[in-house]
């Protein structure tokens, strides 16, 4: 029920909930605010402190797709880097070594007879170990190669143009190609039951789609092939083009079959029927798709744009890099191909050219000399290094995955756009090779996950980055404040130059503030925002490491960072205040009637309700938004409502009036 109410304060007087009050003494007034106490968001084994909170970061296998974090779940996610991720520590990604002197990109890279070719264009290149070249061209073919195979012993290549052999043990080339009769053309090759399937343009009509097989490309051993060398194998009911690659996977039964990769989805192929079938991996048909499948561990993955589908024979699963929120904007794009590897596969992207990013300049070659370096000097640090800073465009990338998550691998930042990949095996060594328009590169790869760090002969890059979500520890719209940041770390090493600088930004902005430069083994504590800390709600940290050009198997390794914060909630007050009831009338109301008053806030409205009372110091009213928390009564008369009364009230948020 409505209550009469002023605003007009007398001498000890309150208004509560609408109604006035008499009171004796003075207003009291205490901090109810419980303080809050610690928690450990990450590994809290590595975690010692008592009174503030902690942010253990310590692990990235979780790999990239997380911009705006939520722990713990994306406690082992991060938004962008180029560092290896992919183990227990942190430490600079493996090098990217230069390979010789490929003209442009490759269309097709083939391991034969223990020999990697290459072909550009029209003419074919041959890597040779010892001398870290490509020498000159080998041969001349058609066109740009569409697809190769190894059929009887000899390397195969088929173009829009013709179809090319070579024996490596008679070291001799055969080619079908104009002016023969028959030239057999097509868009991919494969071998399959002691055969080999070309698909492509139907010879007699060529707006078909059509896949023909041989057991002997040149059974008149004449030189040409002919046209009853090879056998209709029936049509594929697509346009010419949609098909770009023939690949084996099984089929429902388990057998393994010829699979057509097309633009609207994947085909398997009934041999004794001759005829193509849908199969459950299907999507919108799509320019960029059609080609770039593998098969890796036994399942299917298929790129589809900028996605990846992973299919086993009876389920379908989406597991392409852009995973979550996605990849950093510089290295989103179509997915070219998927490459199978031993412990990785990984996948290669057509970034946007012109993707501009404000992050750590990163010189992949080590001959690379970037055309423009801006640096930083930290001026907290002054004869410690300097790290490079810059923008750069990145028109390719590659990034790896070890069944789960995605970790950064590669970037193409200058030249033009990405070319075939490969990994090898040759001289035992094995390698994941790269082309690309300014030409071709290696990385030595390992078998299985194993921790480069284990061996002592892996080499590292000259530098790279991290940076990670942006959280806001669990308490989105209240305020934290930072302290500390504890960094243990290793091998770091004056004389070599490797050293780690970890830096922070707040609340959206990415003005970095540089906490640490950590130029000591072991663990160090850096103090935030000096004596006062820094208050903040949303926070992020950058990550650089440099490894100084002496040795290229040094790295700096981060063990682990601890941010130390506490949490900061608004300070809220509890008010106790003497309620004196006696027979007067207080503006016409009773002292049963007062009381009543009372109890009525207490026991039935259960509301919130305005508590306001005047500053004895400034003279000011002031007008806090409350709860009724308790009451304790003194009787004075017995049988009379004279009496005095104890009332606790509990501040609900910030100040609502003063005047």
């Amino acid at each position: 029920m409505p209550h009469e109410s002023t605003n007009v304060l007398r001498e000890n007087e309150i208004l509560l909930y609408g109604q006035n009050f008499p009171i004796t003494g003075t207003v009291r007034r205490t901090a109810v605010t419980p303080f809050a106490p610690k928690f450990v968001l990450g590994d809290y084994t590595r975690e010692d402190k008592v009174v503030t909170s902690s942010w253990v970061i310590s692990n990235f296998s979780g790999g990239f797709g997380i911009l705006n974090g939520q722990l713990p779940q994306d406690i082992d996610r991060f938004a962008d880097s180029t560092l290896l991720s992919l183990y227990k520590y942190l430490t600079l990604n493996t090098l990217i070594h230069p390979a010789g002197n490929l003209p442009d990109k490759a269309e097709l890279l083939m391991e034969y007879a223990d020999t990697l070719y290459a072909f550009v264009g029209t003419e074919v290149y041959k890597w040779t170990e010892s001398t870290q070249s490509w020498g000159t061209n080998l041969h001349t073919i058609s066109a740009s190669a569409n697809a190769g195979a190894i059929f009887n012993g000899s390397m195969f290549i088929i173009t829009d143009l013709g179809l090319h052999s070579y024996n490596a043990i008679t070291n001799t080339w055969t080619d079908f190609m104009s002016p023969d009769t028959y030239v057999p053309t097509g868009d991919s090759l494969i071998e399959w039951d002691g055969k080999l399937f070309r698909i492509g343009q139907d010879d007699s009509d060529s707006s078909l789609t059509r896949i023909y097989w041989t057991i002997d490309p040149d059974a008149d051993n004449n030189g040409a092939s002919e046209s009853t060398d090879w056998d209709e194998g029936g049509l594929l009911h697509l346009p010419r083009g949609y098909c770009q690659q023939l690949l084996i996977y099984f089929d429902l039964t388990g057998e393994p079959v010829i699979h057509a990769i097309t633009r609207s989805g994947v085909y398997g192929y009934d041999f004794d029927s001759e005829k193509f079938y849908i199969t459950p991996v299907t999507h919108p048909t799509m320019s960029v798709a059609g080609k770039g499948a593998m098969v890796w561990r036994g399942e299917l993955y298929v790129p589809e744009g900028t996605e990846a589908i992973k299919y086993n024979g009876s389920t379908l699963q989406s597991v392409g890099p852009a995973k979550d929120e996605g990849l950093p904007s510089h290295l989103q794009g179509n997915i070219l191909q998927m490459v199978p590897g031993h412990g990785f596969y990984y996948a290669v992207i057509a970034t946007t050219t012109g993707s501009t990013i404000d992050t750590l300049s990163m010189p992949f070659f080590e001959d690379a000399t970037p055309t423009t370096l801006d640096t930083v000097v930290l001026e907290e640090f002054p004869t410690i290094g300097v790290f490079p800073l810059g923008s750069s465009s990145s028109v390719g990338a590659i990034v790896q995955s070890p069944g789960l998550s995605w970790h950064p691998l590669f970037e193409q930042s200058i030249g033009g756009t990405m070319g075939y990949c490969l990994v090898t095996s040759l001289d035992n060594t094995f390698r994941l090779w790269i082309t690309h328009s300014d030409g071709a590169s290696y990385i030595d790869i390992d078998t299985g996950l194993h921790n480069p760090l284990q061996n002592p002969t892996t080499e590292f890059r000259e530098d790279g980055y991290l940076e990670t979500p942006w959280v806001d520890l669990g308490w989105a719209e209240l305020d934290k404040l930072a302290l500390s940041l504890d960094v243990d770390a290793e091998g770091i090493d004056a004389v070599l130059g490797t050293s780690i600088q970890v830096e922070i930004a707040y609340d959206g902005d990415e003005s970095w503030e540089t906490v640490a430069l950590v130029t000591q083994n072991g663990l160090t504590q850096y103090a935030i925002g000096q004596e006062p800390g820094r208050v903040f709600r949303r926070v992020k940290f950058r990550i650089q490491m440099v490894r100084g050009s002496i040795s290229t198997t040094a790295t700096p390794v981060l063990r682990h960072m601890i941010f130390g914060f506490m949490r900061r909630p608004q300070l809220l007050w509890g008010w106790d205040i003497n309620i004196q009831l006696s027979k007067r009338l207080h503006y016409g109301k009773t002292s049963e009637q007062l009381l009543e008053r009372l109890y009525e806030i207490a026991e039935v409205e259960k509301i919130a309700g305005t508590f306001t009372y005047r500053d004895r110091r400034t003279g000011l009213m002031r007008s806090r938004r409350v709860v009724l928390s308790n009451i304790q009564g003194a009787e004075l008369t017995g049988s009379e409502a004279s009496a005095r009364y104890t009332v606790s009230l509990i501040q609900l948020d910030e100040l609502t009036n003063e005047q």
